[in-house]
């Protein structure tokens, strides 16, 4: 997870969640790290027009890991908690069409006393893979949770999930296996 408030003292960084099956991080920064990310992509907030393309780039992306049995949503229930605030979303556009997107959500430190930003999924349609989309929504999360006042942002990422660490490493986040996931 990365450091979202500019000038943050040390003292108000909250605590990483790791586990032994993720790898979670806080405290990254760098305007993303060598991506080559291409002038005709726009970054916004997903709105309900675009709950169908993300659903279908979550989808893929747990066919891609051999993982559909685990997604227990479908489009409908997608939509509903969308429409109902469980999570947002931010959508990398590439000439008109939804090429990637980042699932979001708050999530509150109580010993801290602060607002972070929670990762849960950040998917890539196949074809705009290798581009800087990852990293360009990362990084357009971070400004926008830091101007929120969120302190960090967190993640889990699967160890086996080179891509994903590969992203995070470039851009400068430190991992933490301090903490065990408990289900």
């Amino acid at each position: 997870s990365g450091e979202l408030a500019e000038g943050a003292s040390a003292e108000a960084e909250p605590r990483p969640v790791a586990a032994s099956s993720s790898s979670s991080s806080r405290g990254f920064g760098g305007a993303g790290a060598g991506a080559k990310v291409h002038d005709d992509v726009d970054v916004r907030a997903g709105v309900d027009d675009d709950v169908a393309a993300l659903h279908a780039l979550v989808k893929e992306a747990a066919g891609a890991e051999d993982a559909l049995q685990y997604l227990r949503v479908n489009l409908e229930s997608t939509a509903a908690d969308f429409r109902a605030g469980a999570f947002s979303f931010l959508v990398a556009e590439c000439g008109g069409e939804v090429a990637a997107v980042l699932i979001h959500y708050p999530l509150w430190d109580v010993c801290r006393c602060a607002e972070y930003v929670y990762i849960d999924d950040i998917s890539v349609a196949p074809r705009f893979r290798r581009r800087g989309l990852a990293a360009r929504l990362v990084e357009d999360l971070r400004e926008r949770g830091g101007m929120c006042g969120a302190l960090a942002v967190d993640f889990k990422i699967l160890r086996n999930n080179e891509p994903s660490l590969q992203l995070f490493r470039k851009l400068g986040a430190a991992f933490c296996d301090d903490f065990v996931n408990v289900s």
